[in-house]
C-alpha cells in the first residue's frame, strides 16, 4: 500500500476523502491547538 505524502484539494470532484494519521503525543498537541481562521474558529 503506498500513501500519498502530499494533502490534495478536491473540490469539484464526487467521493470523499479518508485522512489516516499515526496520533503521537506531539501531533495531538497540534491538533488540540487553538484555532483563529476566517473560516474555522476554535479554542481560546
Amino acid at each position: 500500500m503506498e500513501i500519498s505524502r502530499y494533502r490534495h484539494t478536491m473540490n469539484e470532484m464526487q467521493g470523499f476523502s479518508i485522512t489516516v494519521l499515526k496520533l503521537d503525543d506531539e501531533l495531538t498537541g497540534l491538533w488540540d491547538a487553538p484555532v483563529q481562521t476566517a473560516a474555522l474558529r476554535w479554542g481560546r
